[in-house]
C-alpha cells in the first residue's frame, strides 16, 4: 500500500528515506526486551504454538510510531484538530489488535512506510533470537505443505 498510495516526489522520496529508517530503529527497539518462547502445543495447521512476551520498548515504540504519524500528517496538511488525534490513536489501536483491518484503512503513505517497515524489521529481529521462528512462520500449513510434497501427485 505504501507504494500505491506514494506520491513520487523529491521531497516525499527524502521523507519516506528518513521514516524507513526511524521505523526500522523503531522495530529494532521493540525486539529488545522481547521474549519468544515456542511451545510443543500446535495450532489447527499443526505449526508449533509461540508465544511471545514484547514487553515496555514494544509500547515505546508503538506511541514513537504513533507521533510520527501525527507528525508527518501536520506536516502534510499543515494543521490537525485534537479530534484527529483521538481518532487517529482509535484506528492506530484498532489496526494493532484487528490487523485485518489495516488492509482495508486509507491511511497516507506514511503511514504505511512507518507500520510496514517497522513490522518488517520487528519480525525479522524476532527471528534472529529464535531460530526455530523463522522456519515455524515460513513453513505454511498443513495442507500447503502436503500440495508442495513430491509424493503427492
Amino acid at each position: 500500500m505504501f507504494f500505491a498510495t506514494m506520491r513520487w516526489t523529491s521531497e516525499n522520496f527524502f521523507t519516506a528515506f528518513i521514516l524507513i529508517l526511524a521505523a526500522g530503529f523503531i522495530g529494532w527497539f521493540q525486539t529488545i526486551k522481547s521474549e519468544i518462547k515456542v511451545t510443543d502445543e500446535l495450532d489447527r495447521h499443526q505449526r508449533p504454538v509461540i508465544l511471545i512476551k514484547k514487553g515496555f520498548p514494544y509500547i515505546l515504540g508503538w506511541i514513537a510510531i504513533f507521533i510520527l504519524g501525527i507528525m508527518m500528517h501536520f506536516f502534510h496538511h499543515a494543521s490537525i484538530a485534537i479530534d484527529d488525534i483521538f481518532s487517529e490513536f482509535a484506528h492506530e489501536l484498532l489496526k494493532d489488535i484487528a490487523v485485518f483491518t489495516r488492509f482495508s484503512s486509507k491511511d497516507s503513505w506514511y503511514v504505511w512506510a512507518l507500520s510496514g517497515v517497522s513490522s518488517m524489521t520487528f519480525t525479522f529481529f524476532l527471528e534472529k533470537k529464535e531460530a526455530r521462528l523463522k522456519d515455524i512462520l515460513h513453513q505454511g500449513t498443513k495442507n500447503q505443505r502436503k500440495r508442495a510434497h513430491p509424493d503427492n501427485r
